[in-house]
């Protein structure tokens, strides 16, 4: 019959941002606080989550608990990266990397 449900990762790239997309998605303060310089635009994290590029050179995948994953997007025209800690049954993002949030004030928290 016709099925359109199945849905296959083979790659390591979809294989993590299924992982993550299944995933409770959480925010640390300081990724909050770029995200509601972002004016809240959920689409940024939905092609992170959803359509991003994982750099494995940049995560770290050595840890035995949470690994960490670099994860690039592009919108409109304009980079945005995160570092993404993926846990057992919650992946948190650290904090984003862009031009948009050059002029945020978010501290290190």
């Amino acid at each position: 019959g016709s099925r359109n449900d199945i849905q296959c990762s083979y790659f390591p790239n979809e294989r993590v941002l299924k992982n993550i997309s299944q995933k409770n998605l959480i925010f640390s303060p300081k990724a909050k606080c770029q995200f509601d310089c972002l004016g809240n635009d959920s689409s940024i994290v939905n092609s992170l989550v959803y359509g991003g590029d994982v750099d494995f050179k940049k995560s770290d995948t050595k840890k035995s608990a949470c690994k960490t994953y670099y994860i690039s997007t592009e919108k409109e025209s304009v980079d945005i990266s995160s570092f993404i800690e993926n846990c057992d049954s919650n992946a948190t993002i650290l904090y984003f990397e862009s031009t948009l949030i050059d002029g945020c004030n978010c501290p290190d928290l």
